[in-house]
């Protein structure tokens, strides 16, 4: 966690969020312009605003994101999870795309800590913060699996700006 560069965000609590706040925010945000449009006129979130508010490193390697298909979202959560192919498989299907529920994350987890399979659980809890935090979307439910191919190697993924 501490090479990761994500420490700061383990102090967000995420649990306690103002949902309706959030919602809010993300109605009123155009992404054709990166601008929020509220009643004061048009602002926008700067790298400085990220690196005040979140502490996060804004130098540094572009975090690439390429979309994955379905059998790559299943190849990279059973090699990078070590998540058997029927539970993968039926997790993407409920997820209905490249996607895991935030929940079904946790308890993954939560299962690789008890037996202490610290390789597995480093990328879970990782993909699960980033999920709950700078990579949250509308529904608060669900993460892509693209995201955990950044954790592929745990100790390296500092480099990013996130």
């Amino acid at each position: 966690m501490l090479n990761s560069g994500l420490k700061p965000l383990c102090d967000i609590s995420y649990d306690y969020v103002n949902k309706v706040l959030i919602l809010a925010f993300v109605e009123r945000w155009h992404k054709e312009t990166n601008t929020f449009h509220l009643p004061i006129g048009e602002t926008t979130i700067t790298l400085d605003d990220v690196s005040c508010l979140l502490y996060l490193p804004i130098v540094g390697e572009f975090c690439p994101n390429e979309p994955l298909d379905y059998d790559g979202a299943l190849k990279t959560v059973i090699t990078l999870l070590r998540v058997e192919r029927p539970i993968a498989s039926v997790e993407l299907r409920q997820c209905h795309g490249p996607q895991l529920r935030l929940n079904w994350l946790r308890n993954l987890y939560n299962d690789c800590f008890e037996k202490q399979q610290w390789e597995f659980a480093a990328p879970a809890y990782l993909l699960h913060l980033i999920g709950c935090t700078i990579f949250a979307d509308k529904s608060a439910t669900f993460v892509i699996v693209s995201y955990l191919e950044l954790f592929r190697d745990v100790w390296s993924c500092h480099r990013y700006a996130w």
